[in-house]
């Protein structure tokens, strides 16, 4: 388990994943490459954009960053060549501020979003792996946006 600090929010401006709680024992979940790569970790926590606010109304201010709730993660290796990770993160619903038809109000603009990634592999030979993932994201509650 990892408390995620102010100055743990997502950065938009770093190429990279920088944040300690996903970069330590990130290998394990790395699979696929470049624009391939099946599990990217900073989405997690990225700024709020699920939905767009409607038409008609003006945004006054929106999140920087989604906040993260809670993460836990899990990696390892036995001593039969398999190696294994799991992570499930827990972001919240972030909210813009917008003025729709005179009245300031908030609008849904990121739901409560939980996302997990599990990752077995197992090797025999140099020539002989099996590997099995599953990567998740859920977006909880609502489906649609809505105000506040």
């Amino acid at each position: 388990m990892f408390r995620f600090s102010p100055k743990d929010k997502y950065t938009w401006g770093l190429q990279e994943e920088r944040r300690p709680f996903f970069v330590k024992g990130a290998s394990i979940f790395n699979f696929g490459e470049g624009e391939n790569q099946f599990f990217y970790s900073r989405r997690i926590g990225r700024q709020p954009r699920h939905f767009q606010i409607p038409k008609d109304a003006t945004e006054l201010s929106r999140p920087e960053a989604t906040t993260i709730l809670g993460a836990a993660k899990i990696v390892g290796r036995t001593n039969t060549n398999t190696s294994f990770g799991i992570m499930e993160a827990v972001t919240a619903p972030e909210y813009a501020q917008i003025k729709e038809k005179g009245k300031p109000q908030e609008y849904l603009v990121e739901p409560l979003t939980n996302y997990f990634v599990g990752r077995v592999t197992h090797q025999w030979t140099h020539q002989k792996t099996l590997r099995l993932w599953r990567i998740n994201e859920s977006n909880l509650g609502l489906h649609y946006p809505c105000q506040h």
